[in-house]
């Protein structure tokens, strides 16, 4: 297997391990597995151009590899993802993030070298993807309170110098004193849904929500997107939603309108809105046009446990 491994140095592991010792560690892992790798380490906002370049024909050196692996959190993942939609060219993932959402659910090993042995076994599946006006994504695309919290988090950073998840917590307290509502108009099965709501998630297949495993996703590829809208449009009964959230005790009839769809159209009466996709800010011109695209991704995974069943 000849693969491409693009690491993204700004990445939660790799900035606190160190580049250099990831580099090495990485790259001797990939030896020891009997691949043929290319290891690069880049900054985040290089490596979109990093992968296309080594995929381009103009560019790429021969031919281009069997696997491009993306050490790095979810939103590198998806940034790789939309490179090789539609292609033959498998995906490996090394989980390096902080949350790593996108490899749990694949029931990815999280350690490096189990990751990479993991990898070496080259077996793949294809999995479902979603875009936004064109945008990959695997996990899923919010608009509303996050995206708010995103930019209010990414402002505090750079003020005070603070850790992302110190930020994140002063950015839910300012999200909460001003409980931004928004009227959207949500089409789905050629029928116009008017609704004002503090958020709306579109996810890349369905999340469970029951509490042994709430927030996890049991297939990626049944071919349909989630849209969930939260019925909640004052600030203590959110709060409230919250608690509920963590504590894995949403109900889907009570607490959130779920839309079962191929695709999805959102419009809004404002300019431009606040997109968060696979956890990275975007601001996008609506209307937002969802769809799902079915197993349009080929990812390396573990090898089946009973591999006659």
């Amino acid at each position: 297997m000849r693969a491409l491994v693009v690491l993204n140095a700004d990445g939660k592991e790799i900035a606190e391990t160190g580049t250099a010792d990831i580099r090495d560690r990485v790259a001797a892992a990939f030896a020891a597995a009997g691949i043929d790798a290319v290891v690069k380490l880049v900054r985040g906002p290089e490596l979109a151009r990093t992968i296309h370049e080594a995929l381009s024909p103009a560019t790429g050196s021969g031919a281009p590899p069997d696997a491009v692996v993306v050490g790095g959190g979810d939103g590198s993942i998806g940034t790789a993802a939309g490179h090789l939609v539609d292609s033959e060219i498998a995906l490996g993932v090394l989980p390096l993030g902080t949350l790593n959402h996108f490899a749990r659910d694949l029931g990815l090993p999280l350690e490096l070298d189990d990751a990479v042995r993991t990898i070496a076994s080259g077996h793949t599946r294809y999995v479902d993807v979603a875009d936004v006006n064109g945008i990959i994504f695997i996990n899923n695309s919010s608009i509303g309170l996050y995206p708010y919290m995103l930019s209010s988090r990414d402002r505090q950073r750079r003020r005070f110098a603070l850790g992302k998840w110190a930020a994140m917590i002063l950015a839910f307290g300012r999200a909460m004193l001003r409980f931004p509502v928004h009227r959207l108009y949500i089409r789905v099965l050629n029928e116009t849904q008017p609704r004002r709501t503090p958020c709306v998630l579109i996810a890349n297949n369905l999340y469970n929500l029951d509490a042994v495993s709430f927030g996890a996703r049991s297939a990626l590829n049944r071919g349909e997107l989630g849209v969930y809208v939260a019925a909640s449009r004052r600030r203590l009964h959110f709060l409230v939603l919250t608690v509920k959230a963590i504590a894995g005790r949403l109900s889907q009839k009570r607490d959130l309108e779920l839309f079962r769809v191929a695709q999805v159209e959102i419009r809004s009466h404002a300019k431009r809105l606040h997109v968060a996709i696979d956890g990275e800010l975007k601001t996008m011109r609506p209307p937002l046009r969802y769809r799902i695209r079915p197993r349009a991704l080929r990812v390396i995974v573990p090898p089946p446990a009973n591999p006659t069943s």
